[in-house]
């Protein structure tokens, strides 16, 4: 069976990941656990994703929330490694000047790239839904005011 649409989404997703992560990681799929596979039909094997792809011929399961919530928050402390955050710091109750901003964009990105409700984004954070709201306002304004900067110099307005 030819699928050449499945083919580069795996590349560009192959490509993303060595973006995002500095080793490249080969795709590993794991079949679901013996109890899992009880209350599925007979012969019918679901695949969820290690890393990014199941093995050739099998369909992938499409990705959960907590799955993409894993990635954003390993991207964004990616991102932020220079000011040492990371992951557990992201989530902690602490209010360091450098752990603030890397918090707001996980927040954002999460709001946005999942289907996640407020209250459940605060479960992540241990944080109530309020104060996700303040974080993704605060967050959208620091990326205006960056943009604003990235295009204008004084009065001139930079290309």
């Amino acid at each position: 069976m030819n699928l050449p649409i499945y083919e580069s989404q795996i590349a560009k997703a192959k490509e993303v990941r060595a973006r995002l992560f500095s080793t490249p990681v080969e795709p590993v799929a794991k079949p679901l656990p013996a109890y899992s596979r009880r209350r599925l039909r007979p012969g019918v094997r679901i695949y969820f994703h290690g890393n990014l792809a199941p093995p050739e011929g099998v369909l992938r399961k499409p990705m959960t929330a907590s799955w993409r919530v894993k990635l954003i928050l390993n991207a964004v402390a990616h991102k932020y490694r220079h000011t040492g955050v990371t992951v557990n710091d992201m989530k902690s109750p602490r209010r360091d000047r450098a752990i603030i901003p890397a918090r707001f964009e996980a927040i954002w990105r999460i709001k946005h790239k999942t289907m996640l409700s407020l209250p459940q984004i605060g479960r992540i954070f241990n944080r109530d839904h309020t104060t996700i709201i303040h974080a993704i306002r605060k967050h959208e304004e620091r990326m205006a005011q960056e943009l604003a900067a990235r295009w204008t110099v004084g009065d001139e307005v930079v290309d």
